[in-house]
Parts: C-alpha cells; sequence; structure tokens
C-alpha cells in the first residue's frame, strides 16, 4: 500500500488525523522521504499543533534543504508560536529560494509590523502586492503600517483596496471603520463596523461580533449617527442632559434637534426612551415606531418599545420587539432579561428562566457584575415563588 499517496489525498479530503496516521506509516516504510514529514506537517499545522509541525518540518528541511515548502510551513508555524525571530529567518528563506512567493512578502510584512519596522512592512507588503495585485491581506498590512506612520489616507485606500479584493476580510473592515471614525466620518464608520460585526458572527468569533456590536450601539446612544446632521447640537446637548438625568430638558434638546432635522431616527429614538423614563408610554412608543421606521436597525428602539409595551401590559408585542432587539444585537442582554419577564408572565416559566440566565451569562463575559448580581437575586425570587406554589 503506498501510504504516502494515500496520505496526500487525506490530507487535501482535510481528513488531517488520517493524513496523520498514513504518513507516519509512510515514514515508517521510509524514515528518508522529505514530503512525507513535510506533508504530515501541514496536517499537524492545519490542527494547531504547531511544535509538532515545525519537528517535521525541520525533518523535512533536514532530507532536502532545498525544500521551499517545509521553510514556508515552518516559518508559518513558528509565527504562530510567536517566535518572530526565527520565523522571518525561515520566510527570508523561502524568498532566497523563491523571490516571487507573495504569501512570503506578506507574511515577512505582518513579522516587521509587530516588531514596528513600518518601513520594512510597507516595502514586503507592497512587494507582496506587485506579486499579486489582488492579495487582500497584503493591502491590510500595508494599511495597518501606514497608519503607524501618520499616513492616515494611504492607509484608508489601503483598507478600501484589501475589501475591494477579498470583501469577507473582517479586520479590513473594522481598521477603515475605526479610520473613518477618527475622521469624522461617521455613516461611513458605522456602515464598516456592522459589516465587520456581521462577519464576526458568521466565522463563529462572537467575542470580536460582541465587542464591535457594542461600539455601534454606543455610538448610536452617544448620537454619532446625526454628526453629520444639521441637528448634531441640540441632539448632543440632549444626550448630556440625559446622561445629567436632566429628562425635561433633555426632551426640549430632542424635539429641537427633530424639528431641525424631522429624519433624524436617533433624536425620535433618545426621545422616546427618555419619554419613557418619564413614564410617558404612549409618547415613548410615538417616538420610538417613528425612529424604527426611519431606521430599522436601531436595536436599542426596539428594545425601549418593548420595554413600553411590557409596561403597558402587552407582552406578546414586547416579546416581538425584544426578539427584533436581539435579532440586532445578540449581546444586548438587558432584552434577553426583559423577554425573560415577558416570557413568565405569559405562564412560559422555561423560556423565562432560560433568557434570564442568557442575560446572566452575557453580563457575566462583560463584566457587569453589578447588574449579573441583581438578576441573581431576582431570579432566586421567582424561583422561591414557583416553589411556593
Amino acid at each position: 500500500m503506498d501510504f504516502l499517496a494515500q496520505g496526500l489525498e487525506k490530507y487535501q479530503q482535510r481528513d488531517y488525523q488520517g493524513a496523520i496516521a498514513d504518513l507516519t506509516q509512510a515514514i515508517s516504510a521510509n524514515p528518508q522521504e522529505p514530503q512525507a514529514y513535510l506533508v504530515r506537517g501541514d496536517a499537524r499545522f492545519d490542527l494547531g499543533s504547531y511544535e509538532e509541525a515545525i519537528a517535521d518540518y525541520t525533518e523535512a528541511i533536514n532530507l532536502d534543504p532545498k525544500l521551499v515548502d517545509a521553510y514556508w510551513g515552518r516559518s508559518t508555524a513558528l509565527y504562530r508560536l510567536g517566535d518572530r525571530q526565527k520565523a522571518i529567518a525561515d520566510v527570508t528563506r523561502v524568498i532566497y529560494m523563491n523571490p516571487r512567493h507573495p504569501q512570503a512578502y506578506s507574511l515577512r510584512g505582518g513579522i516587521h509590523f509587530d516588531l514596528k519596522n513600518y518601513e520594512w512592512a510597507i516595502s514586503d507588503h507592497t512587494q507582496a502586492i506587485r506579486l499579486n495585485p489582488n492579495n487582500a491581506v497584503a493591502y491590510g498590512g500595508r494599511g495597518l503600517a501606514r497608519y503607524e506612520q501618520g499616513d492616515k489616507q494611504g492607509a484608508l485606500d489601503d483598507f478600501t483596496l484589501s475589501i475591494q479584493a477579498d470583501p469577507t476580510l473582517t479586520n479590513s473592515y473594522y481598521c477603515r471603520a475605526n479610520l473613518h471614525l477618527e475622521q469624522h466620518h461617521h455613516t461611513e464608520a458605522l456602515s464598516d463596523f456592522q459589516q465587520a460585526a456581521t462577519l464576526w458572527q458568521q466565522e463563529g468569533d462572537y467575542g470580536r461580533a460582541e465587542q464591535t456590536l457594542n461600539q455601534i450601539q454606543e455610538l448610536y446612544r452617544q448620537g454619532i449617527g446625526a454628526a453629520n446632521s444639521p441637528a448634531k447640537e441640540p441632539l448632543f446637548q440632549g444626550v448630556e442632559q440625559l446622561k445629567a438625568n436632566d429628562l425635561l430638558n433633555a426632551i426640549q434638546s430632542f424635539s429641537q434637534a427633530i424639528v431641525t432635522d424631522p429624519t433624524l431616527a436617533d433624536a425620535y429614538q433618545l426621545r422616546g426612551t427618555t419619554y419613557l423614563n418619564t413614564g410617558s408610554r404612549e409618547d415613548a412608543i410615538r417616538d420610538l415606531d417613528q425612529a424604527i421606521q426611519l431606521n430599522p436597525r436601531l436595536a436599542d428602539a426596539y428594545y425601549n418599545r418593548g420595554c413600553a409595551y411590557f409596561d403597558a401590559g402587552d407582552n406578546p408585542k414586547a416579546i416581538a420587539d425584544f426578539n427584533q432587539a436581539i435579532a440586532l444585537d445578540p449581546f444586548l442582554a438587558i432584552a434577553y432579561y426583559n423577554r425573560g419577564s415577558a416570557l413568565f408572565t405569559i405562564g412560559d416559566k422555561d423560556g423565562g428562566i432560560a433568557n434570564i440566565q442568557t442575560a446572566m451569562q452575557l453580563l457575566k463575559q462583560q463584566g457587569n457584575m453589578e447588574y449579573y448580581n441583581w438578576i441573581v437575586g431576582q431570579l432566586q425570587k421567582i424561583e422561591q415563588m414557583n416553589e411556593g406554589r
């Protein structure tokens, strides 16, 4: 049986464990075959076993010092382990052996960036782009280095080219969003933050998705979505008054903003929230309806309207709004808590407890222990009431 060929086939099918088993058999049969070590190293690398991968790549190099793929594999594994000096030595060897290896220039550019050698990073990423004009990673890496050197327009251009080359490259959206925000291009920043959050959710990186969604919601709470509106001054004034719990003056400021710009969803959302805090449910619902009509992606507007419906005893509408708020911001812990409370009210105790427990888990992850402990107390009261029945 040709274990080497079988191992190669399994590796191509992404059966990494099966590939390792066959390639180990191939090595036992012929310990002098460098390709068996190389591919077994690749399989171990893809499984995240970087130290074992390095051992295999090293053996392949010992058997064939001209095996460029072994140097490449070892350089990437060393980089993953944080050994930048050894990684840069190996990747430089790759470039010496194959000067037309765009990924090698990108990797060395990234290492130079980590080492704060920004000029060299820009040079390597530029060479990678010359070799492959669609190298999205190289554009993104060069953008970061240009930003560190103060070339913000060059950085912005590179992040845009990176996204054009690969519209799924999440980091480039996130970096461009922060740069837009720094340059007060708030509409563009919000759009890029939203795209980054969506992509991170699709990738399963829920921690970074949560962080980005929190940034988006905080920008809306601050009225940043209105930064290009003529109503921004009364809106920002209202935000400061709301923070100071000066509710009546906040309502006046938000009303002035609405008169100045009747299309400003943030102003309706903030005034509606303030009305809710004063107990004016009907006024709150009216404003939040308008905010949602103008911007259907305002998670806080759905959440606060859900609270208004819940206070009014309209649990089905409250639950529908909490559902929508959670769909827009899956990390909005308070929405889970209130949805759980509404579900309890209509008799769905299991659903209520599940939602409250989700809220507690999110709050703990977010470090909001004060609210977490308050919910623990509320849940204990609910469980005691259930036991007494």
